[in-house]
């Protein structure tokens, strides 16, 4: 389901891995770069539409764990590494 959303949205290219061991629990990985919280499948397709303008936003020397489980709120959380 998260591969058949991200289709034409140039997504797919950039993502290296996926952990689907749990459906309420998904993350996605862009290399040693980037985690993906996504959490269930929910809204998926606006969880999916929000990681294309938060990674546009992204300096590409970034790096972190972006939150789209929208635990807390309806917003996308950037946390970097240090």
């Amino acid at each position: 389901q998260v591969i058949r959303q991200m289709e034409g949205t140039g997504l797919i290219g950039q993502i290296t891995g996926m952990d689907a061991e749990k459906s309420f629990d998904l993350s996605l990985f862009c290399g040693d770069r980037l985690e993906i919280l996504l959490g269930g499948t929910e809204e998926l397709e606006y969880k999916i539409q929000y990681l294309q303008v938060v990674l546009e936003g992204l300096d590409p020397y970034q790096a972190g764990t972006i939150d789209l489980t929208f635990d807390q709120e309806r917003v996308a959380v950037f946390s970097q590494w240090e």
